[in-house]
């Protein structure tokens, strides 16, 4: 079994004080330090995130790296990461999640130990910045809310069919993610959001096209910040307008591919 090498690449837009939570997390992986590196993508910042990021590398045992990328969106934040990115692996973590020590060497193993795994990631549980109200937690499945960007499929290792695992706990042979056209435009705020696209899950169809196959992975667990505030019926509404659009998108209208 030979091993592979990460790259966690960690596109961020003015959240400087969640990334004093956030990176710190990334630094403590069991993983070895010579086989993982963090790139954080400043994608036009105007808070102190270049003095932030900088601090919190100051003692790091991995490579670390700051990259400013000018064209403003998540797709050209995850992009300028995979040009950037020398591991074998591109692994997309958001800014606002905390990570377990677990969770790359989680990935590590999944890649070494299954040649035909082209995308894998693991459980997202909630972070929340107060108590949410009851009904919460009775939307949907209790194990999968993807309005709050939640997904626990369970302790079993999945091959999933179809759909995606999420992209704040997304990672993807970066050969693979080149090869298909890099990432695809993700969510943009409201007065952007005809410019949405399908992201990650196009990442995995594309994957799957290859040959390949995407993993849920128990295990390579990260929790996701959730803010109280979002919990109303105009964010719900919100969410699934956007995935309006995004279905729009993925069914005919993805032109962009970065890589070729």
């Amino acid at each position: 079994m030979s091993s592979v090498s990460l790259s966690l690449i960690v596109p961020t837009y003015n959240r400087a004080a969640q990334l004093y939570k956030s990176i710190p997390t990334f630094l403590s992986q069991d993983l070895s330090p010579n086989q993982y590196e963090i790139i954080v993508v400043d994608n036009n910042s105007t808070d102190d995130t270049p003095e932030v990021v900088r601090k919190l590398f100051v003692d790091a045992r991995c490579q670390c790296t700051y990259v400013h990328e000018p064209n403003q969106g998540l797709h050209h934040a995850r992009n300028r990461g995979i040009k950037e990115a020398v591991g074998d692996i591109a692994v997309f973590g958001d800014d606002d999640i905390l990570a377990t020590s677990g969770w790359l060497s989680a990935l590590a193993r999944e890649f070494s130990e299954n040649p035909n795994t082209g995308v894998a990631g693991g459980r997202i549980r909630p972070e929340w910045d107060e108590e949410p109200p009851e009904w919460v937690f009775d939307y949907g499945s209790s194990g999968f809310h993807g309005v709050f960007a939640f997904l626990d499929l369970g302790d079993d290792r999945l091959i999933l069919k179809d759909g995606s695992v999420f992209g704040c706990n997304f990672a993807v042979r970066k050969d693979l993610v080149v090869k298909t056209g890099g990432s695809y435009p993700d969510t943009f705020p409201r007065r952007l959001r005809h410019l949405s696209g399908t992201g990650e899950y196009a990442i995995a169809d594309n994957v799957r096209r290859e040959g390949f196959e995407v993993v849920y992975l128990p295990g390579a667990d990260v929790f996701h910040l959730a803010e109280r505030s979002r919990a109303t019926l105009e964010y719900f509404i919100d969410r699934h307008e956007r995935w309006a659009v995004e279905n729009i998108f993925e069914g005919g209208f993805a032109i962009c591919r970065e890589f070729v």
